[in-house]
């Protein structure tokens, strides 16, 4: 707070007045020439106290916008205290000062408008880069499972079940494999190996998760690293409990209408490249034998296999869940009818 002092009529006239430090702008040169500009001695004295000598593009971002928010505080200020010094009546003053401040109002409004269209269209190219991103990330999904299996071979093994899943599996494979229906087949296969297979290879179960632990406990030790885990649900658990976590381990996402039939690929609009996926030891085996009925599959690692098969348990518990509320039989009714 000052004395405003000022000739009128012959007499000195005090009024309070409240001290604006009005600065000009100097020119600014930091360390990266990418960031010469011109900027404000308050967004100088702000950086220098905040960040140190080295500026940061953020950290002047900051500085700026601190000074442009003192700025319209010194603004409001000076327009009230420039129509206490105007004279007038005090209705006439304060009719004067609120017509400023709507026009600073309007200006303000104006401003911020303009950064929300500037926002909104920032928003519109990211979700554009984003989609493109996860195009992309496909696409190079897909390449690297090219790449990888380019000129690989079959790999002779035995398929355990023989139900639709099972029968097509044989007909992808190659004459070699071995279709057991039981356990006691599968103990016998593994230990006289007829015919030669069941020494090495893999091991596809293609049978339904409740026999899984019989099957698991049929197979040697040694043999269980080649176990090919076909069936959807959280089979976490029962891995761990056999230390089989790193087994190999395949979602299938797609249909086969009966018996015999050929299988329909399941992908989508949005995943075109097919949401079947497989990770581990004999992934890259399951690619080449799916091939034989085109059908697509990427090799995920350990940690987005996990993340894709939760998301496949979440939409089974949630299809489920509507078929049995609504009256549905199948996954295809849910499908038609929601």
């Amino acid at each position: 707070m000052a004395s405003y002092l000022s000739r009128r009529n012959g007499s000195f006239l005090c009024a309070p007045l409240f001290v604006l430090l009005l600065t000009d702008c100097v020119a600014f040169s930091p360390v990266s020439p990418a960031l010469s500009s011109s900027v404000p001695r308050p967004a100088l004295s702000i950086l220098r106290k905040e960040t140190g000598p080295v500026f940061s593009p953020f950290a002047l971002k900051c500085a700026n916008e601190k000074v442009q928010e003192s700025n319209i505080k010194e603004s409001i200020a000076e327009v009230e205290m420039s129509h206490v010094l105007e004279g007038g009546t005090l209705v006439e003053r304060l009719e004067r000062t609120m017509e400023e401040l709507r026009n600073l109002q309007s200006s303000v409004k104006a401003d911020i408008k303009t950064a929300e269209d500037v926002l909104s269209e920032k928003k519109r190219v990211l979700e554009m880069l984003d989609d493109r991103m996860r195009r992309l990330n496909r696409e190079l999904l897909q390449a690297q499972v090219e790449e990888q299996t380019a000129g690989k071979q079959k790999t002779a093994g035995i398929i355990v079940g023989d139900g639709r899943v099972g029968h097509a599996l044989k007909e992808m494979g190659m004459a070699e494999d071995v279709t057991v229906r039981s356990t006691s087949e599968l103990r016998y296969q593994l230990k006289q190996q007829p015919g030669g297979g069941g020494g090495s290879g893999p091991i596809y179960l293609c049978v339904p998760n409740k026999v899984l632990r019989e099957v698991i406990e049929a197979t040697p030790e040694h043999r269980r690293e080649d176990l090919v885990f076909m069936g959807s649900g959280h089979l976490d658990p029962l891995l761990a409990e056999f230390g089989l976590h790193n087994n190999t381990q395949a979602f299938l996402f797609f249909a086969i209408p009966k018996l015999g039939a050929t299988p329909i690929d399941g992908h989508t609009p949005n995943n075109p490249e097919g949401l079947t996926c497989a990770t581990g030891k004999w992934a890259e085996d399951l690619v080449v034998r799916l091939r034989h009925f085109d059908l697509r599959c990427t090799i995920l690692d350990p940690a987005h296999f996990r993340s894709r098969g939760l998301r496949r348990l979440i939409w089974t518990c949630a299809v489920h869940a509507v078929g049995k509320l609504r009256g549905h039989k199948t996954v295809g009714a849910v499908a038609e009818a929601h």
